[in-house]
């Protein structure tokens, strides 16, 4: 896709920059020059040269949309910096504009203007109530002894027993993935008959087709799709420690803050600008292989191999939700010491 940037969004784009102008400086400061292939005026991040009022060395470049000051060499993206003097783009579709035109023109976009409010209120608006679900693909809820609630309960989940429902007819598990107030913004389908797929993930787009039987057409349906199916992702902090699965049964297991991706896929660096991110994946090749990347680039992972050595654990363990299930049976306290094996340190490859 080839976005265009159109007059009318330079044009409040330019309003937009000149308020903030207008708001931190006066005078000779607070004029903007326009260039045919930037935006040039004083940065308001350092407040510019204090000797040469006429010198004005922030710019926004028209080819990528980023801002950068040669006074102080702030580089960021015109979402943030229109954000950070109370300036931001009101129309979600204006902000779903300007991250795709970033990121087709391969410039660098941080997690946070990626995961910027507007996409959350998006999920919000158009997340369907759980009943509406429930109607629409007969579900029930679960019931002691039938084979879901069997599922759950086995992998020590009936204190989050609001984020299932069974289908008696079809066999299946519906794993939901819930905002706030309980309504659903996506779903994992976990199927119990021989032969099938056993796990399918709907995004906020299909959840529509499926259930509703109408297309979702909303700017950015691409980034809200794949957040739709981070568990969690509308519950997490991410301005505390937060660790990243890659199963929503793990995710919902764990007892502090936490998001799964539902699988390993091109999306999993989403989040490798933020530093209080932690990576907790399988325990398995595709797992560790991509734990052994992000150790290469400083990320904090978990270290499985020196866990399950120090801890003297013999037993296959593939995920967390396996690993306290062995620790509960087994009467081993290990799991209490998790966050002493999350490192980011290069040298400690061998030990993931």
């Amino acid at each position: 896709m080839d976005t265009q940037l159109t007059q009318e969004l330079k044009n409040t784009i330019i309003g937009r920059v000149s308020n903030v102008l207008q708001s931190e400086f006066h005078g000779e400061k607070s004029r903007l020059k326009q260039g045919y292939d930037r935006l040039n005026f004083a940065c308001p991040y350092c407040g510019d040269s204090t000797e040469n009022l006429r010198k004005k060395r922030g710019n926004i470049y028209w080819k990528s949309l980023m801002f950068h000051c040669y006074n102080c060499d702030k580089h960021t993206s015109v979402i943030y910096l229109l954000k950070d003097f109370e300036q931001g783009l009101s129309k979600h579709e204006d902000v779903s504009t300007v991250l795709d035109f970033i990121s087709e023109n391969r410039v660098e976009i941080s997690s946070q203007d990626y995961l910027q409010i507007g996409v959350f209120e998006t999920l919000e608006k158009h997340a369907i109530p759980k009943e509406q679900i429930f109607k629409a693909k007969k579900l029930t809820g679960l019931t002691k002894g039938s084979v879901g609630y069997k599922f759950v309960k086995g992998r020590f989940l009936l204190q989050r027993i609001n984020h299932f429902a069974w289908s008696d007819s079809d066999n299946q598990l519906y794993i939901f993935n819930l905002t706030k107030d309980d309504k659903v913004i996506g779903y994992q389908i976990r199927n119990f008959t021989p032969g099938r797929t056993k796990y399918v993930s709907y995004t906020i787009e299909k959840m529509y087709k499926e259930i509703l039987q109408k297309d979702l057409k909303i700017p950015g349906i691409e980034k809200i799709n794949t957040l739709s199916i981070y568990y969690n992702i509308m519950t997490v902090d991410l301005s505390r420690n937060f660790t990243i699965f890659e199963g929503p049964t793990d995710a919902l297991l764990y007892p502090r803050n936490s998001i799964a991706l539902s699988g390993i896929n091109k999306n999993s660096d989403m989040f490798d600008d933020i530093n209080t991110a932690r990576y907790f994946f399988d325990n398995d090749s595709i797992g560790r292989k991509t734990m052994e990347q992000k150790l290469k680039r400083k990320k904090t992972v978990f270290m499985w191999k020196k866990f399950l050595k120090e801890h003297k654990i013999t037993t296959p363990i593939k995920d967390f939700n396996d690993l306290i299930r062995h620790c509960y049976f087994d009467k081993n306290p290990a799991y209490k010491s998790l966050d002493k094996y999350f490192t980011t340190s290069p040298y400690d490859i061998i030990n993931i």
